[in-house]
């Protein structure tokens, strides 16, 4: 009797169309070599040119052989060009998050107006992902509403769900995730994470995004005159800020590990920005994709 076998992939839309184009086969490396480098050229070894030019005479000009037009490494996508972009991006979502926390539009305690509001704020966050997955070319123009509302959408709800539980409990679960996914673009933009210390790697990620985390918490509570979104009044937050951390940080890794795959075959860089829309994702996506990880798990096995 066999036993089945699952691996735990993203199931990000946005990464799943634009993170794994193969550039004619071409294997790169995911980091910046010089621009002038060219990839799938054919190199004459030194025998083959020296007997090549005792058969046809020394000033002879040796020319790869016929094949398909080498690419230059300007025209494919780096993770140095994705992180740089997605770190903006991220901040701006961000940036809406805590805007919605600071000045809500309406008071989170009437909680059926304060869900509609979200839903509303999240609409073009939805439609630009539909639009992404139908083949609308990426663009800076796209990423950035994007992020907005994304942002202002998920502080509109942690902020009427924690109106109903316990003050910035959920606020601080979103900050937590977006933390680290900060920390992760951070790692990977510092050359941290490297094929041969992954898990050092990763390690330094989630202490950078906890860094960001207290940081983030310490400037609330500086701006709001409060005690911030909770590590300072003793509630929920002490829990669901780690947790969120935790969650983000172990998304993004399996989100940037999917950018890598293309970056390594040869992704165009054409498909960068579509890459950083997908990565803006993440914080709102590793909710669904961990919703899913209970779908891994047979029923039977529960008990």
């Amino acid at each position: 009797m066999g036993v089945e076998q699952r691996a735990l992939g993203s199931s990000n839309p946005v990464l799943a169309r634009h993170g794994h184009k193969r550039g004619s086969g071409r294997k790169t490396a995911a980091w910046d070599p010089p621009a002038e480098v060219r990839v799938g050229a054919r190199r004459i070894g030194a025998d083959e040119a020296a007997r090549h030019g005792a058969d046809h005479g020394a000033d002879q000009v040796h020319r790869p052989s016929a094949g398909p037009s080498p690419n230059r490494v300007g025209d494919l996508m780096t993770m140095d060009a994705v992180t740089v972009r997605t770190a903006p991006a991220l901040a701006t979502a961000l940036l809406a998050a805590v805007l919605t926390w600071i000045v809500p539009p309406v008071d989170p305690q009437r909680s059926g107006l304060s869900y509609a509001v979200a839903c509303v704020a999240g609409l073009p966050a939805a439609l630009l992902v539909v639009l992404q997955c139908r083949g609308l070319r990426p663009s800076p123009a796209l990423v950035f509403p994007f992020a907005a509302s994304e942002g202002a959408f998920l502080g509109l709800l942690a902020n009427t769900a924690s109106a109903q539980v316990a003050p910035g409990v959920f606020d601080h679960l979103v900050l937590g995730t977006m933390a680290g996914c900060a920390g992760v673009v951070a790692a990977y933009r510092l050359h941290l994470i490297r094929v041969a210390r992954r898990p050092r790697g990763y390690v330094l990620a989630g202490q950078m995004g906890m860094v960001f985390l207290m940081a983030a918490d310490t400037l609330f509570s500086v701006l709001t005159r409060t005690d911030g979104l909770g590590f300072r009044g003793g509630a929920l937050g002490v829990l669901t800020g780690p947790a969120g951390l935790v969650l983000g940080t172990s998304f993004a890794v399996l989100h940037f590990r999917q950018v890598e795959e293309g970056i390594n075959h040869g992704t165009a860089r054409r498909n960068t920005w579509g890459v950083v829309f997908g990565l803006a994702l993440t914080p709102a996506w590793l909710y669904v994709e961990t919703l899913r990880l209970f779908t891994l798990v047979e029923p039977e096995d529960l008990y």
